[in-house]
């Protein structure tokens, strides 16, 4: 990358950082758990004072672009709409950024649905029939109409809240990967037993999938339910910031405007005269931790 920004685009100088830091930085969060829903990956990163805990970083291989293509499947199924060419696969992504959601309790939402839930079942891989008081609990999910290029429409209902359901259940697109609940856990459980407190209580979402509406209660519900069957005794507290799928954008930007950051460059002589191994050295960081530290406790 810094051969391809210097001698392609000769950039004059050049900083590489870490996404989930630079988050932080965006959160004014210098102690808390980084989770970075994305399009093609989830990362959850713990980070003390200021400094990444790279023994408990857990990832898991399943993001947006999953849901996008779980999404197509379902209204191939359902609704006989193929979607396939990757022109069409961006109306699909259009569809699910305006029309899914995360389902508090998804078993009860499809039992919701009268004479719907046997086939559904077809697709939502290991959905046990709900219990008839727990279904009556839960509003029939509401039909959206989504209308197409074209100028037809299709009508969206189930697939609404199936499809981010990968994100819980990778196991639906025949995946063997971590859910995000149980990522986050890990990554919580992974720190030092004096700091998972200070993990659980600041868990900021950053990323373009992390837009879901009831994406941060249903994760509070399943990681209270982790702890709770762990015998941990610790609260869950989610923060989605505003403007949080331009997180690391704006956080490097907040960076690179600090004065004292400006030391932290890789000015191009630097390159010329040790080559992209530069990249590589001890980052020109930790003299900001301290500012960044005193930054985010004043606001």
């Amino acid at each position: 990358m810094a051969e391809i920004m210097f001698e392609t685009f000769n950039v004059p100088k050049l900083y590489v950082g870490m996404q989930a830091l630079l988050a932080a930085y965006f959160a004014d969060k210098m102690t808390g758990l980084i989770v970075d829903l994305g399009d093609g990956v989830c990362h959850a990163v713990p980070i003390y004072q200021g400094y990444v805990l790279n023994h408990a970083i857990q990832r898991t291989n399943i993001g947006g672009r999953d849901i996008t293509n779980y999404l197509a499947r379902l209204l191939m199924y359902y609704r006989g709409v193929s979607l396939t060419t990757t022109a069409e696969k961006e109306i699909v992504r259009d569809i699910k950024e305006k029309c899914c959601y995360v389902s508090l309790n998804p078993e009860a939402e499809l039992a919701a649905l009268t004479g719907e839930i046997e086939r559904v079942k077809e697709y939502y891989i290991g959905a046990p029939p709900a219990a008839e008081t727990e279904a009556a609990a839960v509003p029939k999910p509401e039909p959206v109409t989504y209308t197409l290029p074209d100028g037809s429409s299709v009508t969206l209902l189930e697939e609404r809240f199936l499809a981010p359901e990968v994100l819980f259940t990778p196991a639906l697109m025949g995946r063997d990967e971590l859910g995000v609940h149980e990522m986050v856990f890990e990554a919580i459980m992974a720190c030092d037993v004096d700091v998972r407190r200070d993990m659980a209580e600041n868990i900021v979402l950053t990323g373009g999938t992390s837009l879901f509406p009831g994406l941060k209660e249903r994760l509070e519900l399943e990681l209270n339910r982790m702890l709770k069957e762990a015998g941990i005794n610790l609260t869950v507290n989610i923060y989605l910031p505003e403007k949080r799928e331009l997180a690391v954008w704006i956080g490097a930007s907040k960076l690179a405007a600090l004065p004292e950051f400006q030391r932290s460059w890789i000015e191009r002589a630097e390159y010329e005269r040790e080559g992209p191994r530069i990249v590589h050295r001890s980052v020109r960081l930790g003299a900001l931790i301290p500012y960044f530290a005193h930054a985010a406790g004043s606001s």
